[in-house]
């Protein structure tokens, strides 16, 4: 005979088995959250740590193909893929056994929209099949896999001086039974400069048409030097504020981008 559901479990009359559906499915949603360690990045401070977390999804009755947790980050920024740790709830991953790390991962986002992302930690079959990735039959909340890693400026800085870097994570998983997305939070850090201005030691004024040369030391014996070439500033004549050049160029130097 066909089973029945009573009392939120299915019974078979054959033998009266009941078997709980709720017991061996997580009915929790899916969450994905990101983090920033800073606001501002910069001068002698480029790196910043980035804290992505996201549930785990399917079942032990329903395991998943795909598990990948996406990371798109302005083009500033650069990965440190040596930094990357990933954690299933308290325990340490090992990369190429239970994640990869996917570059311009290609993914489908909420809306079914073609997307690439910068990079994206990607579950492994040997992970996906095994029962410690999904909810014990008994648990009410899925598991959380954390991801840290560090990022820094790269010379796409050098033109984005105060602006808003976003990074964005999100978590693409599914299926033979179809795929889904869920958008995570979007993160933004500004970058910023140094302006320095020479004035008179007297009276404070700001000094026109002065041409200096920085050092990497306080005894300002060890010149500043990019690809042999000093790092020199000229000052405003109305207000004595420094523009840095490499010798001999007119180019601009980033102390952002350039270093």
């Amino acid at each position: 005979a066909l089973p029945y559901y009573s009392n939120n479990s299915w019974v078979t009359t054959t033998d009266q088995t009941t078997v709980n559906l709720a017991s061996k499915v997580s009915t929790s949603p899916v969450q994905v959250t990101k983090t920033a360690d800073k606001t501002n990045v910069g001068d002698n401070d480029k790196t910043v740590t980035y804290t992505l977390t996201a549930s785990t999804a399917g079942s032990l009755e329903n395991k998943l193909t795909t598990y990948a947790i996406t990371d798109t980050m302005d083009d500033a920024l650069t990965l440190n893929e040596s930094s990357v740790v990933v954690k299933l709830n308290a325990t340490t991953l090992t990369k190429g056994t239970d994640y990869t790390i996917v570059k311009d991962y290609p993914y489908q986002d909420e809306n079914k929209a073609d997307k690439t992302a910068t990079f994206a930690i990607v579950f492994t079959s040997t992970m996906l099949n095994s029962d410690a990735f999904y909810d014990a039959v008994t648990a009410d909340a899925a598991k959380t896999v954390t991801v840290t890693y560090t990022a820094d400026l790269n010379a796409n800085a050098a033109s984005k001086f105060a602006t808003a870097l976003p990074n964005t994570d999100g978590l693409y998983y599914g299926n033979n039974s179809g795929m889904n997305y869920e958008p995570g939070q979007t993160v933004k850090v500004f970058t910023y400069g140094v302006n320095v201005a020479k004035v008179d030691g007297n009276t404070n004024s700001p000094l026109g048409g002065a041409v200096f040369t920085v050092y990497t030391d306080a005894a300002a014996t060890n010149e500043l030097k990019v690809d042999g070439k000093k790092v020199i500033a000229t000052t405003d004549d109305t207000t004595g504020m420094a523009n840095f050049v490499l010798e001999g160029s007119t180019k601009a130097f980033c102390f952002d981008a350039d270093l």
